[in-house]
């Protein structure tokens, strides 16, 4: 293969400030920008919008599943507290916060009239089982982040407490995620597997299940009952479509009205013929990174990872998405989260000196190593090809193997501790659930979520790490906890338990007869159909 390929809320001394870039607001133009606009049009209630997507991974169990993808689930759950497609943090489920002086109680007052899609009551009660429930559970993605929360207590049926060990400035945005979506005891109780759940999942949405959920499609409706505006849309049908050109064939066609995860090779025709609409993110949201076993013989070799790091030709890469495609970033954390922090340590491409410490670390030519793709997009096939003719001319024999998500999941983060030695490199996106540094670096590096417990698949351990994670989580002041995340990513990088490989700027395409679908900018990107409607044919 060719090389050419918020809110800020205050009490007393407190302020906690949450600073989010600008999210994508689609179906306004045939090529939307941020800060682009559409004439008026009047909204249409009525018609089924049908999303076609690339991958379906456990995505209405968001406590059971180790899984990051959101896509389906935000169609019917609700958070404490939301983002909106302008950056924002807004209150969602709760209606009023008060902090105490000391950031370390927050009163929190919930909306009235809300009930969950099984009939059952939305209160405080319910939302003390929601987070205690993700706090005790193994594996729940974001449990890290939880640890500062010493107890939620119920006052009364429309009010709840938590009370934290320390201040924790992230709480609002952390509890913002889709994977802290107030899910029904009841339900959850009452159907004790993730699949039987999936059959009967309830939460507060502004659509719910409508019939079985199967990976082929899964159907939601409006929920009439719903506490806020309803929806224009009758419903929401996801279907899964696993080949790219597939889901465009199927947009074009006019069979769906979205589709997920297109080829970036299709975004100047799409642009150019202008059938369909598209829309792209300013900056360079998605990253994918390449992840080392530090359980494994080999890449446990500071040696060898630094060797590998200054073997690949890093600036190459980004041909893979053409015009979309960025410059190598310089942290593995994006650049559009908050506190993301170049890294003072860059590996530059130096096969000569990449050879050598291979030979030093005394890796002989021709040693096997394996390299594993998160997926079977066009894009990690393109790069695990252009990987392994670096990692060949640095001495290795490199053996691809594609994996899809599910398989890829059960090798690395699912994967037994004995079974989870045995692979070596891995290439996957980086991917978090709120706009803040800490997402990335609370879900993949602290020795507390080593694999299988939680997503620190690559078995780093690092005691510094682990307790400048701590001390940011605590400060208060934004100036002094930067620092510290800086920090943190300055280890990681010169570590190298985390290499970013390349950036590029997501762009989505949606029928043209598809109007106000917010994009909440996350890795990957989220859609919304709360406000979405169908112009008449």
């Amino acid at each position: 293969m060719s090389r050419s390929v918020q809110g800020a809320r205050s009490s007393g001394k407190l302020m906690i400030a949450i600073a989010l870039t600008l999210a994508v607001v689609l179906g306004c133009t045939p090529s939307a920008t941020p800060g682009t606009s559409a004439p008026a049009a009047t909204p249409r209630a009525g018609g089924t919008l049908v999303v076609a997507i690339g991958q379906y991974i456990s995505p209405l169990d968001v406590i059971r599943t180790t899984a990051n993808q959101t896509t389906v689930a935000a169609v019917i759950y609700e958070s404490l507290y939301t983002r909106q497609a302008d950056g924002r943090i807004d209150p969602g489920l709760a209606e009023k916060t008060v902090v105490t002086p000391d950031a370390l109680t927050w009163t929190i007052t919930l909306r009235s009239g809300v009930k969950y899609h099984d009939g059952t009551d939305f209160d405080a009660a319910s939302v003390k089982w929601n987070l205690d429930t993700r706090k005790t559970h193994a594996t729940f993605t974001l449990k890290s982040q939880m640890g500062p929360i010493e107890a939620v207590k119920v006052v009364d049926s429309k009010t709840v407490q938590i009370v934290l060990k320390a201040p924790t400035p992230a709480l609002e945005v952390i509890l913002s995620s889709q994977l802290f979506g107030m899910i029904s005891p009841t339900a959850y109780t009452k159907f004790a597997t993730a699949d039987e759940y999936a059959k009967n999942a309830a939460g507060t949405g502004p659509f719910k299940l409508q019939g079985l959920p199967a990976e082929a499609e899964t159907k939601f409706v409006r929920n009439d009952a719903y506490w806020g505006p309803k929806p224009y849309l009758d419903g929401v049908t996801f279907r899964l479509v696993p080949d790219g050109s597939s889901r465009l064939a199927a947009l074009e066609a006019g069979d769906v009205h979205v589709a997920d995860t297109l080829s970036d090779a299709e975004y100047e025709r799409l642009r150019t013929e202008g059938r369909v609409s598209v829309g792209v993110t300013a900056q360079a949201d998605a990253q994918i990174g390449m992840w080392f076993n530090f359980a494994n013989p080999l890449t446990a070799d500071k040696r060898v990872r630094q060797a590998i790091a200054q073997s690949l030709d890093r600036a190459s890469y980004k041909q893979i998405f053409r015009s979309l495609g960025d410059d190598p970033p310089k942290s593995i954390v994006p650049v559009q989260f908050r506190g993301s922090a170049p890294s003072s340590t860059q590996y530059p491409f130096d096969l000569t000196k990449a050879k050598q410490l291979l030979a030093d670390a005394g890796i002989k030519p021709g040693t096997p190593l394996q390299l594993i793709t998160q997926n079977t997009q066009p894009a990690y096939i393109q790069l695990a090809q252009l990987l392994k003719q670096d990692l060949d001319k640095l001495g290795f024999v490199t053996n691809i193997r594609l994996s899809d998500t599910t398989g890829w999941l059960a090798d690395m983060t699912l994967a037994a501790a004995p079974s989870s030695t045995k692979w070596q490199v891995s290439v996957a996106q980086v991917n978090a659930s709120y706009l803040d540094a800490e997402s990335i670096l609370f879900r993949f590096f602290p020795s507390a979520a080593d694999a299988p417990k939680g997503s620190n698949w690559q078995h780093y351990a690092n005691a510094q790490v682990d307790a400048l994670l701590a001390q940011q989580a605590k400060t208060v002041d934004a100036a002094q906890r930067d620092r510290l995340l800086a920090q943190i990513q300055q280890i990681v990088f010169d570590d190298l338990a985390g290499y970013p490989l390349l950036a590029s700027r997501p762009f989505f395409a949606y029928s043209k007869a598809a109007h106000d679908i917010d994009v909440i900018r996350l890795t990957p990107p989220e859609l919304r159909y709360g406000r979405t409607w169908l112009a008449a044919k």
